[in-house]
Formats: structure tokens, C-alpha cells, sequence
């Protein structure tokens, strides 16, 4: 069964005073979700306000919080079309096209109490479902907090976003009350590794049957001073698990109930998935934010000190280039008067406007305010190295139009003409073009060992131009692929020192597998304890 799978047989005997027929059909519904164990609740509702009315007399309701949130969020909302005529009966209903239950609302209302979710804190509901639970959490927990929903189940992950979305938008006191929620399409056993989820919450509701030897998993959602967790404990021990820094996790039995049981991955596939995340996201590139709308008043202004006050017409002045997003751009491209500097390279010349020059890159600024005999920026020597194509890619697209455009087979050249220059965005976004293709290649054997020579070639140069994070990721791609590595021709032109950074490399990555089993199996002891 997933992960998603609510409780598939739920019970705490109640009683009603009132007697309601119940149709064959939706008889055999209750039978298939409770499984051996119904409770057929004489009395259906008729609206969710009823629904909510009928738990609070029966007791099961006793916070108004509570009451407030599951009025807020109809349970019809978060029942598909053909069980809709079950959304008002306190039973599970089961939803055979996900294969998954959504809980009977009194089981809601037992962990809401036993969480003691207040104001501003971050929740993760575990196997999400239909979504219901994670909307209720989000009303506790206020605009301040925010609430996580995750399943493994991708049907339910499509319909939770798209009900709660259409909460959101429909409902004013949902609107106005609950926290930021999203829904994310993943293994919880996984995710609370993960950097992006491990330590960040206060609460955790695991809405499937664990293994006792495996809950101690869910603890890494919490946040170093501790929290809360409920979840059932295989075979039907629905628990309410208290940790505090440096002591044992308090566990307490709060209902005998019975879920159906989430899908678990062996400790090697978590540890695999998990070097994998890891490993993407100590990769990951993040682009340096544009300084364009800040830079075109810059020049702007220095164009007014100037005093251009014959303002050319000419088409010959205008830099062609890509359309204009910016309606600051457009005004003060077009006003830029007479190119004023000629950029001269081996066998090519660009002809631009040095006020653009000294307010897009750090080599030119300096240079014009350095007060030396070379700083007149009216003929500009290019290195002899530097190609015609490679210039306009950043004095033109770029500085002109901020425009990001380089393709891979330009990448290398770009990026080292954009260090030079002293233009970091661009190298920044060369990094991540030059990173991909390694990241790219990592598909079959055949295209990594295509890459081992492209890979020692980025390294060398990242090590040169001290570019960090086109270095770590040619240096981790080396160090993983080592063998391959060996058999390439540019295996020679790496030095003593380079070696040394690459067995570093390979051993951190060896230190790293080891540490990540150690988490899995960091609460064994109490696993065992309470086996």
C-alpha cells in the first residue's frame, strides 16, 4: 500500500441516538474501508457544520481551535465525486481509484488534540492523502506558521494541490487564517534526510501504519529543540511520541486503531536517494541576481553629467540586440549619444559606449577612475585570444540588454572573457551552463566517459580562475568517476596537486555514505528499547 494510504480501518466504538438507513451500496463502501471492524454511525449529517456539531456532542471535539478549523475546511471539498454522499458519515471512506483511504473525521480530531499545534509553528503531514489533513493543520497553525504536506502517492498529490488551491481561493476564512501550505511528491522515509525538510518543523502527523523500528525516522523532521509526533505504530497503536534535546523520546498509546501500512524502502535505497539530494544540492548553482534596473539609472545619471546634449539619431548609434522587457531600458538605450570606444581584438573591432562599460564591469569602472595614462576607455585592446563571437555574447547581449545567451560551445570562452572583465553574473551563469554538461552526461557509462576530458579541462580551469562552484562540481564528477577518469587523455596534464584534491574529494564522498548510516540508524537503541 502507499504512503498516502490514510487509515484503512479506524475505530473508537461511538454511539448516536438517531437512525438513518444505510443504502447496499454504501454499505459495502464502509465495509471495504473499515475492513473487519464497522461501526455503521446512525445519523448521517447533513452538511460538514452538522458533521462538526455531531463530534463536539460526542466529545470528540473539546477546542474550539479544533472546531474552527474543521468548519472551515467542508469535507466534501476533499472527497472525490462518486463518495461525495459519504463526506458527512464519521467512517473512513475508501477511494478506490488511489488506492486510499480518507480518515474518518474523529480520527482528525484525536491527533489535532494530542499535536497541541499553536500559532506559527511548521507542521509535516506524513502521507498527505486527499489533503484534508494538512488543510486542518494549516488553520492551527496560522498565517505565521506553515504546513507541509508529502506522499508518495502522485494521484493524491494532483488532487490535494488542486482542492486545496481551490480552497484557498474560495474560502475567506481559509484565506484569511491558515498558513502557507504546500504539497511535494516524495518518499517521507527519504525526504527527512533531506536538507530541504530534516529539522525544520515542530510537529509531525504520520498518517499511515510504521514499523515501531522504523518510526524513528519521522524524528529527523523535527527541529533541534523537539516536538511532537503522532503516528501509528504497526499493528494498531495510534501514538503520541514527545522528544526533547538529550533524552529519550516519550511514548505514550493514544487510541487502538488500525491503518494500512506505508511502503518502506530498504536503509539502501534511502541512503542511495539520499547521497543522491545531497549531492544535487551541494551541486546546485544559484544564479546571481541582475543589477540591470539599478545599473540603467547609473548610466542614466552619468550620462546627464556628461552633459550629452546632442543626442544622435543615428540607427548606427543604437547597439541592435534583443527586444527590451524594461521600459527604463528602452528609454535610456536610446539616448546613449555617439559610441565613444572602440573594443579591438585580433582581427575584429566593436564599436560601444563607454558609460556602459564602466557601470556593467569592475575592469572597466576601475580602469577609467584610476587616473593612469591607459585609463581612456576610447581604444580598448582586447586579449588576442578572445574571439569576436565571444564579445558581443557580453558587451552587447549582456550589457546592454542583460540578456543570458550563451550556448555550452561558448560557455568556456565567455566565462573566462566575463572573469576578466570583472562581469560575475556572467560567470555565475557560465558556471551553470559548463556544470550541466556534466550533470547531463551522467545518463549512461558511454556519455560519462565522453565527459572525463571535459571534466579535468573545467577543473583546471576552475582551479585557475578560482571559480568555486564550477570547480566543486568538475571535482566531485571526477572523484566519482575516478576509473573512467584514469583512461582519458587529459589524465596527464592533471599535476601532483590536482590528484590530491581529487582523492580528498573521493574520500569525503566515502565519509559522507557512512554518516548518512549513521542517521538512519542513529534512534536503533530505542527502536530496540521499545521492540
Amino acid at each position: 500500500m502507499s504512503q498516502s494510504d490514510e487509515s484503512e480501518e479506524e475505530f473508537v466504538p461511538r454511539t448516536r441516538d438517531t437512525s438513518t438507513p444505510v443504502t447496499l451500496e454504501r454499505f459495502f463502501r464502509i465495509l471495504g474501508a473499515a475492513g473487519s471492524q464497522v461501526y455503521l454511525h446512525q445519523g448521517d449529517a447533513d452538511s460538514n457544520d452538522d458533521l462538526i456539531e455531531q463530534l463536539v456532542s460526542d466529545g470528540a471535539i473539546h477546542d474550539d481551535r479544533i472546531k474552527t478549523a474543521m468548519l472551515a475546511c467542508d469535507r466534501r471539498r476533499f472527497v472525490p465525486l462518486q463518495y461525495k454522499d459519504m463526506a458527512y458519515v464519521d467512517q473512513p471512506i475508501h477511494v478506490a481509484e488511489w488506492d486510499s483511504n480518507i480518515s474518518a473525521p474523529h480520527i482528525y480530531t484525536t491527533f489535532l488534540n494530542e499535536l497541541e499545534i499553536r500559532e506559527g509553528m511548521a507542521i509535516v503531514d506524513v502521507g498527505s492523502g486527499s489533503g484534508i489533513s494538512t488543510a486542518y493543520c494549516a488553520m492551527m497553525a496560522g498565517k505565521t506558521g506553515y504546513v507541509t504536506g508529502i506522499d508518495i502517492n502522485k494521484r493524491c498529490v494532483d488532487w490535494s494541490i488542486n482542492v486545496l488551491n481551490e480552497l484557498h481561493a474560495s474560502s475567506e476564512p481559509f484565506r484569511s487564517t491558515a498558513a502557507p501550505t504546500r504539497i511535494v511528491h516524495k518518499d517521507a522515509f527519504i525526504a527527512c534526510y533531506e536538507e530541504e525538510f530534516k529539522g525544520k518543523y515542530d510537529r509531525v502527523f504520520v498518517g499511515a501504519s510504521c514499523p515501531r523500528a522504523r518510526a524513528h525516522s519521522f524524528f529527523q523532521f523535527l527541529k533541534p529543540e523537539g516536538g511532537k509526533v503522532v503516528i501509528p505504530i504497526a499493528p494498531s497503536e495510534l501514538s503520541l511520541i514527545e522528544l526533547v534535546p538529550e533524552s529519550t523520546p516519550c511514548i505514550s498509546e493514544i487510541a487502538k486503531v488500525r491503518f494500512t501500512s506505508l511502503d518502506l524502502p530498504s536503509e539502501i535505497d534511502v541512503m542511495q536517494a539520499v547521497l543522491k539530494s545531497r549531492r544535487k544540492e551541494r551541486l546546485r548553482i544559484v544564479q546571481m541576481p541582475s543589477t540591470y534596473e539599478q545599473d540603467l539609472v547609473n548610466i542614466e545619471h552619468a550620462t546627464l553629467l556628461a552633459h550629452y546634449d546632442t543626442i544622435s539619431s543615428s540607427p548606427e548609434d543604437v547597439i541592435e540586440g534583443f527586444p527590451s522587457t524594461s521600459p527604463k531600458a528602452s528609454s535610456v538605450l536610446s539616448n546613449l549619444g555617439k559610441r565613444d570606444c572602440v573594443l579591438k581584438g585580433c582581427g575584429w573591432t566593436l564599436h560601444v559606449h563607454s558609460v556602459v562599460l564602466k557601470n556593467r564591469s569592475a575592469y572597466f569602472k576601475a580602469k577609467s577612475e584610476s587616473g593612469m595614462k591607459d585609463s581612456s576607455l576610447s581604444i580598448v585592446t582586447v586579449p588576442d585570444h578572445f574571439n569576436e563571437g565571444t564579445a558581443k555574447v557580453l558587451f552587447y547581449d549582456y550589457m546592454y540588454y542583460d540578456v543570458l545567451n550563451v550556448r555550452s560551445d561558448q560557455a568556456l570562452q565567455v566565462c573566462e572573457m566575463a572573469d576578466y572583465y570583472g562581469v560575475p553574473r556572467m560567470v555565475n551563469y557560465c558556471e551553470n551552463v559548463l556544470a550541466d554538461i556534466l550533470k547531463k552526461a551522467e545518463t549512461s557509462e558511454r556519455h560519462i566517459r565522453e565527459c572525463c576530458d571535459v571534466a579535468i579541462n573545467l577543473f583546471i580551469m576552475g582551479q585557475a580562475l578560482s571559480l568555486g562552484q564550477l570547480t566543486a562540481v568538475s571535482l566531485d564528477f571526477l572523484a566519482t568517476h575516478f576509473e573512467l577518469m584514469k583512461e582519458s587523455e587529459s589524465f596527464r596534464s592533471l599535476d601532483a596537486g590536482h590528484i590530491v584534491l581529487i582523492a580528498e574529494e573521493a574520500h569525503n564522498q566515502v565519509l559522507e555514505m557512512k554518516s548518512i548510516m549513521q542517521e538512519l540508524r542513529a534512534s536503533a537503541s530505542y527502536a530496540k528499547q521499545e521492540s
